[in-house]
C-alpha cells in the first residue's frame, strides 16, 4: 500500500537555534519534497526528487538523481510508525539532522 510520509528534520546550529524542515515522501513515487520556509535550504537546496532505499536507510536525492542531498536513518518508509525517530545527514550543510516522523497518511 503506498503511503503520504511526514518527517520532520531538525539541524542544530551554532547558535542554538536549530533550523526544521518539513519533508514529505510518497512511497508510491518514491518521491520527496521539502517545505517552503525561510532557512529550509540551509538543510536540503533542492525543494523535491526523488529518493532511494538501500537497506534501513532513505537517501534524497537532486531531482535528476544525479547526487545525493540527505541521507535519513534507519528509515524504511514502507513500515515506519509515527513517532520513529533517526539521525542522518545533509549533504547540502554537511551537518548532522535528527528526524521524527510525523504523520502517515496511507493511500
Amino acid at each position: 500500500m503506498a503511503r503520504d510520509v511526514t518527517v520532520i528534520v531538525t539541524q542544530q546550529q551554532d547558535a542554538g537555534n536549530p533550523l526544521v524542515v518539513g519533508l514529505q515522501l510518497l512511497t508510491d513515487k518514491k518521491t520527496w519534497s521539502r517545505s517552503s520556509g525561510q532557512d529550509d535550504d540551509k538543510v536540503f537546496k533542492p525543494k523535491q526528487g526523488p529518493y532511494r532505499t538501500i537497506g534501513d536507510i532513505t537517501e534524497l536525492l537532486q531531482t535528476d538523481s544525479s547526487q545525493r542531498v540527505g541521507q535519513l536513518k534507519p528509515l524504511i518508509l514502507d513500515t515506519v510508525a509515527d513517532g520513529a525517530t533517526g539521525q542522518g545527514v545533509s549533504d547540502t550543510s554537511g551537518s548532522a539532522i535528527a528526524w521524527e516522523v510525523k504523520g502517515i497518511l496511507e493511500l
